[in-house]
């Protein structure tokens, strides 16, 4: 991954609202005068008109709605790759600032809100993957959340001119970076799937590849050529 995941507790806050209520007097009388039509003016001893109340100059009654209530919050994630659980360390993290850490499948406690989040795995993966992803948190939650990672099973196989060697090692690359050292013919080792590049050391030389493709929950064993 990068793999981005969202996990959010949500307890829906109860509204309730307030609808106004208008009364509408009707004058009556035996014979008399009609009532007047709303809007109309009556007219008061000192001979000034005043409106009359109508339904529109009723003021609306304000929705009550409550608050979100804010607490402290226990999370514990536990990380698996092919099945296993495996060793990670979790940051939640708000605005780049780390607020509460921890190891996988231990309670992390922290306020509730949104939060960003790392989990940086430790072993189980030989490339040591950084997975981010965002985190939403309830007051009062209590829970636990099991990440699967994707992986894939490799052996590398280095052949220098045709033949193959025991005495090469291949440095992985992802994006420039070194993410892992593997010796040809060693068992199989779990890694992020995905593309990489690699530079091959035998005998002396380095030997640059400018290409290799792990597929995702696959176990292959995976030829590299090079000529000296």
């Amino acid at each position: 991954m990068n793999r981005f995941w969202r996990t959010t507790w949500l307890d829906l806050a109860s509204r309730c609202s307030v609808l106004p209520m208008v009364l509408l007097a009707v004058a009556c009388g035996g014979g008399g005068e009609p009532a007047e039509p709303p809007g109309a003016s009556i007219e008061t001893e000192g001979g000034e008109a005043l409106p009359s109340p109508t339904a529109d100059s009723e003021a609306a009654s304000p929705t009550a709605v409550s608050p979100t209530p804010s607490g402290p919050s226990t999370i514990r994630f536990d990380v698996k790759v092919a099945g296993e659980p495996v060793g990670a360390e979790i940051s939640i993290l708000r605005g780049g600032e780390v607020v509460a850490s921890g190891q996988a499948g231990q309670p992390i406690t922290t306020e509730s809100g949104d939060y960003e989040m790392a989990i940086k795995v430790t072993d189980g993966l030989v490339d040591h993957p950084v997975e981010h992803g965002q985190l939403t948190l309830e007051a009062g939650a209590d829970v636990a959340q099991t990440i699967e990672l994707a992986w894939a099973r490799i052996q590398v196989q280095v052949r220098i001119n045709g033949r193959a060697t025991k005495s090469a090692t291949v440095d992985v690359m992802r994006d420039g970076e070194v993410v892992a050292t593997l010796k040809s013919g060693a068992p199989h080792v779990l890694i992020s799937p995905g593309r990489y590049q690699a530079i091959v050391k035998a005998r002396g030389a380095k030997m640059e590849v400018p290409e290799l493709m792990f597929p995702s929950e696959a176990t292959r064993t995976v030829p590299v050529s090079v000529k000296m």
